[in-house]
């Protein structure tokens, strides 16, 4: 669901069970190209095990230790691309890739890694990115070249491969050289102007400033937005959602109307034992009444049936909060009962709303 998008051929997509067959054949169809240079194919050796990778991926995501994607190529899997964040603080990363031999030539990784790079220097402020190759792979040496990276040096018989020691070459390139200055995100589309983002560490800034600036409104439906009276609470909630990514208990996603941030809607919580989830939202004021959170909500309902494999998703809203509402019988959920006195909102007690849509309704 979430893609970075290079040009009109490549997008970059975060780590997904969305096409996991399709992930295990690229890799099971190129396993002799790939064990050249590289050794963890073998730990594909079934769909489970790319599917264990993926979640393994997820994870790292979530402690902000990488940011995995995988390359699509005119709608096809080819490969992968992803940053290793060795030191947030220093800002110091390492970037890696991989192709399909059918998709080599064409200038897929070169793209590719350029457009991660812009992801690394200038959405997540990194101050080095470094590359280092296996000597003799020739191809992935001229990408460090062609993107102007600087060779550093050696690394003498650093990589073991299948019981031969071989020289690392290194190249690096520095956020003050790097000459492209576009600051791409993962994100859904919505429209011309609106997209969806899974919450991110440097996120927390503006999210915080949407939540103080408009507080007041927010309070009347929203009880956690008294917790969060500081910079730090935003980013301690931001952690917490990224744990609940990582370990598919749920999905936090901020709501960008051109570039700036409006809203969340959010999966508060996953039974992936019982394929349901409870779906939340909410916008500040000036955002509403323009159909913005119709159309999220939407994609998020969408996201769950079609990539998480949910069967029921539920809604629930307190039966005055008629905008929530009217978000949830717009889009055909069906109303199932009232939980009287269901939510506590600052010492008063108010009835809810049940509402609950099922997959097979959905795709109807």
């Amino acid at each position: 669901m979430f893609s970075l998008q290079v040009d009109e051929e490549i997008s970059l997509r975060l780590h997904d069970a969305y096409n996991i067959d399709g992930f295990f054949n690229l890799i099971t169809r190129n396993r002799v190209h790939l064990r050249q240079h590289m050794n963890w194919e073998k730990n594909h050796q079934s769909v489970d095990d790319s599917f264990d990778f993926v979640l393994q991926a997820r994870e790292n995501f979530a402690e902000r230790k990488n940011i995995p994607s995988q390359i699509y190529y005119k709608g096809e899997i080819a490969g992968s691309v992803g940053l290793t964040l060795h030191n947030l603080t220093s800002g110091y990363a390492e970037v890696g890739y991989w192709l399909g031999e059918e998709f080599t030539g064409k200038g897929i990784a070169t793209r590719a890694t350029k457009a991660i790079l812009n992801f690394g220097f200038n959405t997540l402020k990194l101050h080095k990115i470094v590359l280092r190759v296996i000597t003799g792979n020739d191809k992935s040496i001229a990408i460090a070249k062609r993107l102007n990276f600087t060779f550093e040096g050696v690394q003498i018989q650093q990589r073991l491969l299948r019981g031969k020691h071989y020289d690392y070459q290194v190249y690096y390139m520095l956020g003050d050289d790097w000459q492209d200055n576009t600051a791409p995100h993962f994100e859904y589309r919505l429209d011309e102007h609106t997209t969806l983002r899974p919450l991110m560490m440097h996120d927390a800034k503006p999210l915080f400033n949407l939540l103080d600036t408009h507080r007041e409104t927010l309070r009347e439906w929203l009880d956690w937005v008294d917790s969060q009276q500081k910079l730090r609470d935003t980013k301690h909630f931001i952690a917490e959602s990224l744990g609940r990514y990582g370990h598919y208990n749920g999905l936090d996603c901020g709501i960008w109307q051109d570039n700036q941030i409006c809203g969340l809607v959010s999966f508060n919580s996953w039974s992936l034992r019982n394929y349901k989830a409870e779906i939340g939202y909410w916008l500040a004021k000036p955002y509403t009444g323009k159909g913005i959170m119709t159309k999220a909500v939407k994609a998020m309902v969408t996201y769950g049936f079609e990539v998480v494999g949910l069967h029921r998703i539920e809604l629930l809203c307190a039966v005055d909060n008629k905008r929530s509402c009217a978000v949830a019988e717009r889009l055909n959920f069906t109303h199932e009962g009232v939980l009287r006195r269901g939510e506590r909102i600052r010492e008063q007690f108010h009835d809810v709303n049940v509402y609950a849509i099922l997959q097979p309704n959905w795709q109807a």
